[in-house]
């Protein structure tokens, strides 16, 4: 039953992320079209915003996933019930801490902004924007509970319903004659937050019916202090964890807004769009994996613990380096052809940006893992570290050489420490093993990546009029993956000594 689910989880979860994206393509470009540049890029920063108090809901569902594992599939309908009523009262008093936040870092908006966009306008977008991170909060507790049942194809298919209907009515509203830009901006917005309380009023009523979740007084249900100990724990280093990752992937655009310009983040945003989508789809099919993973750690041995990480080390590096052969050789014809060709970037930027890609999509599956181990206490101020060093170099790095300075520290942060330290706590605390076997693999991925990266170009120089247009990017696809499989397959053994 679990492996179905599995795959359905997949499946399901793939599918609607690409319906998603393709959707976002298309509201993206009527967005830019219909309201402009300035406000476009009000739209992306206050977006990147909100998701960055989203630091707080993703580092709580990381805890919450994990202990949900073992009780979901024990059938402990009691343990369970504990749990879910704690992390329900712990997201009531995140969602005050989120609201005071928002408020503190609405002053700083305002200030970037207060050229491009009215006042009035900027309160309405970023409070639709801020409620519809409530709801998610409020309702999280309930999503988590269905990926740890395995049934995220659920949640999957109610994105999909709500995201279909929530395209269509803002392609409506872009459309209409009878709105101005700002009108349009907030209308936009509106559709958002309402089909977020939609969504999550869905999940909340499956999950409370699946698990019979009112089924007891609240006064029965008190969690042990043992469990409320060990829930803390984790909910610290997961948090420190997700501000890290924050940082690093969201404060990019207010870097640039000043020591650049608010309108100089549309050009960077239609690429780092297509870099999120990427990661975002890779982190989609290893979270349809995660539950399962998750189950292995806590019942499998070291043995098969470690034979999982090799797959799922070597299924990363397949991905990242066909994503990133795509980006580099189609990213800025894609760009080109259907934003306009006066947002294209240099070739020094996009290849800066292709090197960040391809490090952060190879370290999903030890993402993925090491959530799933239950083990973010254990470098819990590794990721404080990581910011810093990251948003001081940013910092530093942008006043002097412009967007590129970004990319800089973001390649340097992860030679630093983002590309080794995850797996450093997974072979010791999960699998059990010598670390240098993984920083020898991590060097045959490197050459695996190269050696595919070369190779694309080479054949792109020698055949340039048949990776031009959507057809070209069509070929640029099917050449990148075909190549990376061939290289991924040929080193496969090497990467881990033994085979796979």
């Amino acid at each position: 039953m679990s492996n179905s689910n599995s795959r359905l989880n997949v499946a399901l979860t793939v599918l609607t992320f690409l319906v998603i994206l393709f959707t976002s393509l298309i509201s993206r470009k009527f967005l830019l079209s219909s309201v402009g540049d300035e406000l476009f890029s009000v739209n992306v920063i206050l977006t990147n915003y909100i998701n960055f108090l989203a630091v707080f809901e993703l580092g709580l569902g990381i805890t919450a996933l994990f202990m949900f594992y073992n009780p979901v599939s024990k059938k402990m309908d009691g343990e369970v019930l504990k749990i879910y009523l704690f992390f329900k009262r712990i997201y009531k008093k995140v969602i005050t801490l989120t609201l005071f936040f928002s408020v503190v870092g609405f002053y700083f908006i305002w200030k970037m902004l207060s050229d491009i966009i009215e006042f009035e306008v900027l309160v309405a977008t970023c409070s639709l924007l801020i409620f519809s991170q409530v709801i998610v909060l409020l309702f999280s507790t309930e999503k988590y509970l269905l990926y740890a049942s395995h049934r995220i194809y659920l949640f999957s298919a109610l994105e999909l319903f709500c995201k279909l209907f929530l395209f269509s009515l803002q392609i409506l509203v872009l459309k209409s004659s009878f709105l101005d830009s700002s009108e349009k901006l907030v209308s936009y917005t509106f559709l958002f937050f309402f089909f977020t309380i939609v969504q999550y009023y869905l999940v909340n009523r499956f999950a409370k019916e699946k698990f019979n979740l009112c089924s007891r007084s609240l006064n029965d249900t008190c969690l042990d202090k043992n469990k409320k100990s060990e829930i803390f724990t984790k909910v610290k280093g997961s948090i420190n964890h997700k501000i890290g990752d924050a940082v690093m992937n969201y404060t990019d655009y207010f870097v640039i807004s000043i020591f650049l310009s608010a309108a100089s983040v549309v050009n960077v945003s239609n690429y780092v769009f297509i870099t999120t989508s990427a990661v975002m789809l890779v982190t989609k099919v290893f979270e349809g994996l995660s539950s399962k993973v998750g189950h292995l750690l806590i019942t499998g041995e070291d043995a098969h613990k470690y034979a999982a990480f090799k797959k799922l080390h070597i299924i990363s590096l397949y991905l990242s380096t066909t994503a990133s052969c795509v980006f580099y050789y189609g990213s800025s014809e894609f760009v080109s052809n259907w934003f306009g060709e006066q947002y294209a970037l240099d070739n020094e930027v996009v290849l800066l940006m292709t090197l960040t890609m391809f490090f952060q999509i190879l370290r999903v599956s030890s993402n993925m893992m090491k959530l799933a181990g239950g083990i973010v206490d254990k470098d819990k101020y590794i990721p404080i570290i990581e910011s810093v060093i990251y948003l001081s170099l940013s910092i530093l790095l942008t006043g002097q050489y412009g967007i590129v300075g970004i990319f800089y520290a973001k390649i340097i942060t992860s030679l630093v420490l983002s590309n080794w330290i995850k797996q450093f706590f997974i072979y010791r605390y999960i699998v059990n093993r010598e670390f240098k076997d993984y920083l020898f693999a991590y060097l045959i991925s490197v050459f695996v990546f190269l050696v595919s990266f070369s190779s694309v170009g080479t054949v792109e120089s020698y055949l340039p009029g048949h990776f031009h247009g959507w057809f070209g990017l069509l070929n640029i696809c099917i050449l990148s993956s075909i190549v990376s499989l061939i290289f991924t397959f040929l080193f496969r053994n090497g990467l881990f000594w033994k085979k796979v």
